[in-house]
């Protein structure tokens, strides 16, 4: 009787156990992606069809460089004279839809070969500090007359620009997260109108050392074109 009255016991012990164990697996694994959530992944390349990009030196202030293979910012000298470099970008960010948010926006560049030869010196991408700044433009350009004398409007406001850090070992290809930037100028959380990004070293001053960052532009073949890695999401 003792025997039969342990061993119901020990069964009930164990039916309990494995019904617990059983609840608790019943909640888990949660799902990995939210079914009221769609996600979308975007590319956008630069291309000479839009507005594109170009630089600006206040050396020459009536000039714009937009047929240039590079993209040129940097405080730098030309023909011995302190000047400054800035370029400007835009991308047709039209493909991204009114309710979409934009969870992740990478901006994808090439850089320069040290060994290049062409409108700049071949040891521009040479410095002590390579910071830069991509500032968000207000109002409108064109690529075919921008220069330094007319250049657009850009915000250093600290929500509306983004310093760089770039590194003394510069890589051929270098990614850039500018997604707070992006989410200003299309999706969901729009505010402004999408007049593009202004490239500046973020400490600009006319006297050494010397600090310059160099990138292909639209005008290179199409892999080294800058491009846009976007990861968007709607709720359904």
């Amino acid at each position: 009787m003792k025997k039969n009255t342990f061993l119901s016991t020990v069964s009930l012990i164990m039916f309990l156990i494995g019904g617990f164990i059983s609840c608790k697996h019943s909640k888990d694994p949660m799902p990995e992606n939210d079914p009221g959530v769609e996600k979308r992944f975007l590319t956008i390349r630069q291309d000479a069809s839009n507005d594109g990009d170009a630089y600006i030196y206040k050396a020459i202030p009536d000039i714009s460089a937009f047929q240039s293979l590079y993209n040129i910012q940097a405080n730098w000298t030309r023909f011995g004279e302190p000047t400054l470099y800035r370029s400007l970008l835009k991308f047709d960010l039209s493909s991204i839809k009114n309710n979409e948010e934009i969870k992740s926006a990478k901006l994808i560049i090439t850089t320069r070969p040290q060994q290049a030869e062409d409108e700049v010196s071949p040891d521009i991408t040479k410095s002590v500090n390579n910071n830069f700044q991509l500032c968000l433009i207000k109002n409108s350009w064109d690529i075919r007359t921008v220069s330094w004398n007319n250049q657009p409007v850009f915000s250093v406001l600290p929500d509306e620009s983004q310093v760089f850090l770039i590194p003394q070992a510069i890589t051929s290809i270098m990614e850039f997260d500018v997604t707070d930037l992006l989410k200003q100028t299309a999706g969901k959380k729009k505010k402004f109108d999408n007049n593009g990004l202004l490239m500046k070293m973020a400490v600009e001053a006319e006297a050494p050392p010397y600090e310059a960052f160099v990138f292909y532009s639209m005008n290179a073949e199409h892999s080294k074109r800058p491009y846009l890695k976007l990861e968007l999401e709607t709720v359904k």
